[in-house]
């Protein structure tokens, strides 16, 4: 696999891996028992949301949790595709390199996203912490077989790729029409509507888990760029910046304006 950083997610221990039957059963010494699915917090954020009590219990055996620490990656641009991911808590900053060797970002993996879905040949970003985080992972053919078996399964994650897929034209019309301030507000509006969705509660205030040079990658500025404009929303009223992470939205209306939303 491509990459020399440590990473407890690269390769699971043999240990940590029984059959009963013919399926593969990830042992978690994070938790004890089998509700680990059932208790999970994101389960109705994500495709589990599809599963019964009942179907859970199979997905307790056939998935596992692991921790990735802030910089270490989750898997690579390239290495073969053998799992799928959820994220539980915290953040992925996902980004492919250009041939100059920069890095685009693409996108950022927030709680309930699923990740590694769409390539079978290898992924085609690399998923990396941006913070201490947590995710669920299933072999590749055990979803296969989950998928043959369940068409709600299929169902759900064509809808969530629908999404994705909305998502990625929003922001290649940003990129490709917008000023820098209209990125930046267009960022925090899109970022603000994944959480109310995901969280179903009407609030003007997000926790930004990625720094500003992620931001400004994701954007196609400069880190400078995406800082000045912060201050000018911030100074005309528009977001109040409240901690170091935390950004609140004084006017979404007027963001949504200068964005040229209706």
């Amino acid at each position: 696999m491509a990459g020399s950083a440590p990473d407890k997610l690269r390769r699971l221990p043999d240990a940590a891996v029984r059959k009963v039957g013919s399926l593969p059963i990830a042992i978690d010494c994070d938790v004890p028992d089998a509700a680990r699915c059932a208790a999970c917090p994101v389960r109705r954020l994500s495709f589990c949301a599809v599963f019964d009590r009942d179907e859970l219990n199979l997905l307790d055996r056939i998935s596992g949790d692991r921790h990735s620490e802030a910089g270490s990656a989750l898997f690579h641009e390239g290495d073969e595709a053998t799992r799928i991911y959820v994220v539980r808590d915290g953040c992925l900053r996902l980004y492919r390199l250009l041939p100059d060797g920069r890095r685009q970002i693409i996108g950022f993996g927030l709680p309930g996203d699923f990740l590694g879905l769409a390539s079978r040949d290898g992924y085609a970003y690399t998923a990396e912490a941006v913070v201490d985080s947590k995710v669920c992972w299933m072999r590749r053919r055990d979803a296969d077989d989950l998928q043959a078996r369940h068409p709600k399964l299929s169902r759900k994650l064509l809808e969530m790729s629908e999404e994705e897929h909305v998502r990625d034209h929003e922001h290649m019309l940003t990129l490709g029409r917008r000023a820098p301030q209209e990125r930046v507000a267009a960022f925090l509006l899109q970022h603000l509507a994944r959480h109310v969705r995901r969280f179903g509660r009407d609030d003007d205030r997000l926790v930004l888990e990625m720094t500003r040079l992620d931001i400004a990658d994701y954007l196609g500025l400069t880190i400078e760029t995406v800082s000045r404009t912060f201050t000018r929303l911030r100074s005309q009223g528009l977001i109040t910046l409240a901690r170091s992470h935390e950004v609140r939205l004084n006017d979404q209306q007027a963001l949504r304006d200068l964005v040229g939303l209706d």
